[in-house]
């Protein structure tokens, strides 16, 4: 199950291979789905609380950021009440710690050579643009990812 923001974005999802797309921005919407061995959540706020409150008994769910919320809403008895899910927070910058970006980056450059990497709404402006940009991502006017050159 894939869930997105807007209708827009349904088909991108099933493009990408979801046999199931929910729409919302507050998990409201998943109250009719079955349960989830894994949530991987980067939005935060409501939305993950509603995700936790479907995950199996022995769900995991992972949170990598808060781009919508930091905070995470989440009612403890709710996880309780699961069994023996758990919680679990990445951060990429201590995974770099242990396993060095060098380790991987070249096989990532190895993919992108052979075109085996699609970069989906990818957004290209001048840094000069940088503030337009990082206000266009936090106030979601795109989707994706922002690259600036620098000219």
């Amino acid at each position: 199950v894939a869930q997105v923001r807007r209708e827009a974005q349904v088909e991108h999802a099933v493009a990408l291979g979801a046999a199931e797309v929910v729409v919302t921005d507050d998990g409201e919407a998943l109250d009719d789905t079955e349960g989830y061995r894994l949530v991987v959540d980067g939005i935060g706020g409501p939305l993950f609380g509603a995700a936790v409150a479907k995950l199996d008994a022995d769900g995991v769910a992972v949170t990598y950021g808060g781009t919508a919320n930091a905070n995470l809403e989440l009612s403890l008895r709710t996880l309780y009440a699961k069994g023996r899910a758990s919680i679990r927070g990445l951060n990429l910058y201590a995974v770099s710690s242990v396993t060095p970006p060098a380790t991987w980056l070249p096989r990532l450059l190895n993919l992108a050579r052979h075109r085996r990497l699609e970069l989906d709404a990818l957004h290209v402006s001048s840094w000069q643009e940088v503030g337009a940009i990082a206000q266009g991502l936090l106030d979601r006017t795109f989707t994706g990812k922002a690259v600036l050159r620098v000219d």
